[in-house]
């Protein structure tokens, strides 16, 4: 089971020197270790990602510069008080950390249901197996409108088992998560 002690050996570390701003206009300047996991690129100019503490802490941008890196807090998931300066974090990928946050999030209210919807199907966040009336056709649904089939579930939600983070070659990391649509959204109003 990955828990946050195998993210500290497996992922990408940001070390942070200097912090503009506060709260989710704070701007953290810093040196990376490494961009990639296995064969993935996770971090890049502007790339969306996640500063992780044991569980997703920030959320926002990444922007390269000439004396290092700057992570663009869009949002601070929770906590965030602090100076920062000399911490390091982990860093989640904007897909894998997006994931994360639903399984942490404690504010989220799961409940079982029965998929009902006849012509339509959806897909498990976590593994992307279909949901539908059929077959697999229990899920768990959050108040956020999340879905997830029972297994990810009771595998993951609240449980710190990152298991189901497996990188894989070819993804393009600057194809929009939910959260950055949602956040291109708010700021430019459509």
């Amino acid at each position: 089971m990955h828990g946050a002690d195998e993210l500290n050996s497996h992922y990408p570390k940001f070390t942070i020197s200097d912090v503009a701003g506060e709260g989710d206009n704070m701007r953290l300047s810093g040196k990376l270790d490494k961009f990639y996991v296995s064969s993935e690129t996770w971090v890049d100019d502007l790339y969306w990602g996640y500063l992780f503490d044991g569980k997703p802490f920030l959320y926002g941008r990444w922007h390269r510069r000439k004396s290092g890196w700057e992570f663009a807090v869009s949002e601070v998931l929770y906590g965030g008080s602090g100076t920062f300066i000399d911490q390091t974090f982990d860093v989640l990928d904007g897909y894998w950390g997006e994931r994360a946050e639903v399984i942490f999030d404690e504010s989220r209210k799961w409940s079982e249901r029965n998929y009902q919807d006849d012509g339509e199907h959806t897909h498990c966040l976590i593994c992307w197996g279909t949901i539908w009336k059929i077959d697999n056709s229990r899920d768990m649904a959050s108040n956020h409108n999340d879905e997830l089939c029972l297994k990810c579930h009771s595998s993951y939600v609240n449980t710190g088992n990152l298991d189901f983070i497996r990188p894989f070659a070819g993804f393009n990391r600057k194809l929009l998560t939910r959260r950055a649509l949602a956040f291109l959204r708010r700021k430019l109003g459509f």
